[in-house]
């Protein structure tokens, strides 16, 4: 996300960085949650599968956070 608003001096504010910024998480949330059904396909841990999601999602607010 850094490179998104680099061309911008590191304001985020803009509808288009905001839209990309928005395009990156989801597409990340996508992948995030891909791996983690093909780890649970393979291990068939559910428990672990649920702290797997968690971390994702951890990650991905954090992420959103610093943007802001």
């Amino acid at each position: 996300m850094t490179a998104l608003t680099a061309a911008t001096g590191g304001d985020g504010s803009s509808p288009a960085i905001r839209a990309a910024v928005l395009q990156l998480l989801k597409a990340r949330l996508m992948e995030g949650r891909r791996t983690a059904e093909a780890m649970l396909k393979q291990d068939g841990g559910g428990n672990a599968c649920a702290e797997r999601l968690s971390h994702l999602m951890d990650e991905l607010i954090r992420a959103l956070y610093d943007f802001a």
